[in-house]
């Protein structure tokens, strides 16, 4: 199994895990993306991600009611940093993660807000960075075997190896501390 930190204590704790077996793979955080081929902006600030995000001509980020962590963080990131209103205009919420991702690889918004995981994975995309503290989020996930599963150890142990922590990075994962 491999799902968030919160998941894997529930089935641990619901005794379906096999115990020794849960693994961390890492954090995946809310981001941002551009087309591949475009400039970054800088995000490395609140007030760098501010002015990004009002300069940026379009945003997208997937929906909240439909249960998008990333979209939901975001949209209170917009009230947080103040600026919800005077960014309304440009920001468009689409279904999916996914369908965002496509759209700012295929150039029809200049923005993208999604999960670090998410956005690696599509080379129309260039992942930018996760948002400045205090806005960041990041979600912890794990890897665990199923009781009575032997061969679901096999993924735990390479997750705990050189090539495995590789991995987990390239899919975007940050390293756990």
């Amino acid at each position: 199994m491999l799902l968030s930190a919160a998941a894997i204590a529930q089935l641990n704790r619901a005794g379906l895990i096999d115990a020794a077996t849960i693994r961390d793979i890492g954090d995946v955080q809310v981001g941002l993306a551009v087309k591949a081929g475009s400039d970054a902006p800088d995000i490395s600030t609140p007030d760098a991600l501010r002015a990004a995000l009002l300069a940026a001509p379009s945003i997208a980020y997937a929906d909240p009611a439909r249960g998008a962590t990333a979209g939901a963080h975001f949209a209170k990131t917009l009230v947080a940093l103040g600026i919800h209103d005077r960014v309304a205009g440009e920001v468009t919420v689409l279904p999916f993660g996914v369908e965002v991702i496509e759209a700012v690889g295929a150039g029809k918004f200049a923005l993208d807000v999604s999960q670090s995981s998410e956005i690696v994975q599509h080379k129309s995309v260039r992942y930018v960075g996760a948002l400045p503290v205090p806005h960041q989020l990041a979600t912890r996930y794990q890897v665990a075997a199923l009781k009575d599963r032997p061969n679901g150890a096999r993924l735990t142990e390479f997750i705990a190896t050189d090539a495995g922590k590789r991995a987990s990075r390239e899919s975007g994962f940050v390293a756990s501390n």
